[in-house]
This record gives C-alpha cells, structure tokens and sequence, in this order.
C-alpha cells in the first residue's frame, strides 16, 4: 500500500501538471522581445509542506521563460512575473520532437494594482493540494504591524501582546502597529479542535529588525507522524505549523 507521503506527492504532480494536456504549446525560440518591460508582479512562492514541486517555468516582462524558484516555509526571492489578461500563468518545459515547448498549467487571476504579492503552495488537514495568490502591500500589511492568514481548515485564536484575534478558515488580518520596547512583541496562537482551543506555540517575544519591518504569520498543514494506539508502529498525520517571518515594506507600495 503506498504511503500518505507517495499518495501526497502523486496527487501534487497530477494536481499541477494534468491541466497542461489541453494547453497551447509555446516554442521560447518564436517569442519577441519587447522594446519595454511589459506588466509584472514581484511574485514569493512558498511552499508549506515537506514535498517537491515539479520544475515550473513563467514568463518575465522580456517574453523570457524562466524557472519559477519556491522557498519552503518562509519567504524568498521576488520574481518579477508576467502580468497577462488579468493574471499570471506557470508552465512546464516539454520536449517534443527534438523540439522545447512550453505548456502553460495554470493561470492565476490577479487584478490588483499592487505590485507584489504571494503564492502559496499547502495542504488541506486531509493532505489536499491547496494554492492561494495573496496580495502584499504597504496598505495591506503596513510596517511594525503583524499580518496573520489562516490557511487551516479550522478557527484559530492570535494572541498579540495583550491582544487577541478571531480568524476563521481562509481569513487575513492585520493588528495595529504593536511594536514597543525597542520593537519587540509577544507572540501566540491556538487552533479550535473538537470545541476545545488549543495553544500550539508558547508565548514567543519577537523583534522588528528595522523600522520598515513587519511579521508576517501563516498558519497551515504540516506532515508529522505519531505513535499510534501504543501499538508502537507510527502514522502520518497532517499538524498545525505556523510561519513567523520578519518582512519589510515593498518598494513604491501603497
């Protein structure tokens, strides 16, 4: 029987890459290169679980196919990413006939006049491929203030020095600013399981390493394992994980 970790991983490739059957083939070696720089995003890709991506490719404001690098748990690298009809697309590179094509997988919707933003890769509690485009901006997320966004299928409670907040499947708050003795902060969270709150992480004291910095907190799915029954063999199990970054303030943001 294959394990929840291969059947993850076959459902991911299926998930991400089956939709290229009906995809108009690209050939890289047609495509132009514009005079300007065409619409871009800043994109940060992040996965949230312990698995690989397949190689995926997207256009840059040059018409130029480049491959899409994604950070695990924490923020990366901006890649500016080619804005086209109201969204973005990804690709896969195929080789065909001697001939490298690339076929577009996916295209995510993006109408916003921010120029940055996320894109998450996580797990549902059952070990479902998820993704999400997440803006991030100045307005959104303003520097000294914490951003929490709930990609769990359960409530959670943030606990912000003296402060709480509620946040349902899929919300994303944002606290006021909250820096104060020389930028720090405490930070908590505990997740709703069986009508019961429970606190997952200690009461932690960050630190905003500038005064342009903010936290960024997501909370998703992370594969772990467990003895199960006192039988001594162990499961896998999808658990709560939170990602505590300290970001700064996008350029020209607003």
């Amino acid at each position: 029987m294959e394990s929840l970790r291969t059947l993850f991983a076959t459902f991911l490739l299926y998930s991400v890459c089956c939709l290229s059957v009906w995809a108009q083939d690209i050939v890289p070696e047609e495509m132009t290169r514009p005079e300007k720089e065409l619409p871009t995003v800043r994109l940060q890709p992040i996965l949230f679980f312990n698995h690989e991506l397949p190689e995926m490719y997207y256009l840059d404001g040059y018409n130029q196919f480049k491959k899409l690098s994604v950070s695990k748990n924490r923020p990366g690298a901006q890649q500016k990413v080619q804005l086209d009809g109201g969204g973005f697309s990804l690709y896969r590179k195929q080789v065909i006939e001697g001939v490298t094509k690339m076929s577009r997988i996916i295209t995510f919707p993006y109408s916003s006049k921010a120029g940055s933003a996320y894109l998450f890769f996580y797990a549902d509690e059952n070990g479902g491929l998820k993704y999400q485009v997440v803006e991030d901006s100045a307005g959104k997320h303003p520097a000294q203030t914490v951003r929490f966004i709930n990609l769990t299928d359960n409530d959670i409670i943030a606990l912000v020095n003296d402060k709480t907040y509620s946040l349902s499947p899929g919300d994303d708050k944002t606290s006021p600013e909250v820096g104060e003795n020389n930028f720090r902060f405490r930070l908590s969270y505990a997740m709703n399981e069986g009508g019961k709150f429970l606190q997952y992480t200690p009461v932690k004291l960050y630190k905003f390493i500038t005064p342009n910095s903010r936290a960024l907190m997501v909370v998703s799915y992370q594969m772990d394992e467990k003895e199960n029954d006192g039988s001594g063999r162990r499961e896998k199990y999808w658990r709560p994980y939170m990602m505590s970054a300290i970001t700064r303030v996008p350029e020209n943001s607003n």
